[in-house]
């Protein structure tokens, strides 16, 4: 079921808006096939886009009021709520102190049983390949030097 906006609840501006809107709309919903040259002079006459104008030119045809023309916001109202309010406030507290607060560190994090838990201490205490090298044979510089020398000479 379309719902429509009601006439009685439009303000000044928007009354007048749909005014404009049916000048331009009512002749072109009593033409059976619209051409492309028309459409373009009805979304620029009201600054609108092509879809947005079909879409009036639906909800016109539907109902032939100017009432079907006023402009509305889909959707719910404004700080409509559908919840009691004891639910409501059950559910905003809930929210409230769940979901927006800091994050606190473990006691794990704090303590430093972090930094020696399985994950870690593998990649901690793992010797680096050029470190190894380093070690047996020096630096790994000299021993790549060393080998073109021989490979040279």
């Amino acid at each position: 079921m379309q719902k429509w906006r009601q006439w009685e609840n439009a303000d000044q501006d928007a009354w007048q808006l749909a005014l404009e809107r049916e000048d331009v709309i009512r002749p072109l919903a009593e033409q059976g096939r619209l051409s492309p040259t028309l459409v373009q002079d009805a979304t620029r006459q009201l600054r609108l886009s092509r879809s947005v104008l079909y879409d009036l030119l639906r909800r016109y045809k539907q109902r032939p009021q100017t009432s079907s023309l006023l402009p509305w916001k889909r959707g719910r109202a404004t700080k409509a709520t559908f919840l009691e309010s004891t639910r409501e406030e059950l559910l905003n507290s809930s929210i409230q102190d769940f979901y927006l607060r800091p994050e606190r560190p473990s006691l794990a994090r704090k303590s430093g049983a972090a930094s020696q838990s399985r994950t870690c201490l593998p990649r901690i205490t793992a010797r680096h390949v050029n470190g190894s090298r380093r070690s047996i044979c020096g630096s790994p510089c000299r021993s790549a030097r060393e080998l073109r020398k021989r490979e040279k000479s």
